[in-house]
């Protein structure tokens, strides 16, 4: 709900008359531009479960506009340290239909969970290289996990590195409950 409220302004339409020419554009607003790195658990714990975490980030894409001069998206998927892999970064993909394509397309390799690598890992996307925009666009990090840590880097300590770097950062956590007809889905900060 927050990454959607911030681009609202965004949408931001102004229209010029004069005697003979009308103009209307749209101008992005100081404030729009993001980069938003989505970090999935591609971890063996995971399987089947990462579907969802592949959804649920398209579903967040789909809401957000996609572009340079506005939301910028990178990919990083993660499970043992040889297993964490940049799977696109923020200079990659341009609009909307590409970054959704591009994240149906990923496949888990399984291994074990590594969240605090997966993180420092997405750390990288603050380095302009990769595509960050510093001091024009919010880092956002999303987190997909289903919160277990059995090897690597302590997750509290990656995140507050990643905090230090300017991100922000929240985790989605994925839950069949018994019922298996009810949906249980957990946005908050990684702790």
């Amino acid at each position: 709900r927050y990454l959607i409220q911030s681009q609202v302004k965004c949408r931001t339409t102004t229209t010029t008359t004069t005697t003979t020419t009308t103009t209307t554009t749209t101008n992005p607003v100081t404030g729009c531009e993001m980069d938003l790195v989505l970090v999935l658990d591609f971890s063996t714990t995971t399987s089947p479960i990462y579907e969802h975490y592949k959804q649920m980030a398209q579903q967040l894409v789909k809401k957000l506009i996609i572009s340079p001069h506005h939301t910028m998206v990178a990919c990083i998927t993660f499970a043992s340290q040889g297993k964490t892999i940049t799977e696109f970064n923020l200079r990659r993909y341009k609009n909307q239909s590409e970054v959704i394509d591009a994240i149906g397309a990923l496949q888990s390799t399984g291994g074990t969970t590594n969240v605090g690598y997966g993180v420092l890992h997405a750390t990288n996307q603050s380095n302009v290289h990769e595509g960050a925009r510093p001091d024009v666009a919010t880092k956002v990090m999303v987190v997909f996990t289903d919160g277990w840590n059995n090897a690597g880097p302590d997750p509290k300590e990656a995140r507050q590195k990643a905090i230090d770097s300017g991100f922000e950062v929240y985790s989605v956590g994925y839950n069949v409950p018994e019922d298996k007809d009810t949906l249980a889905v957990k946005m908050d900060t990684l702790t």
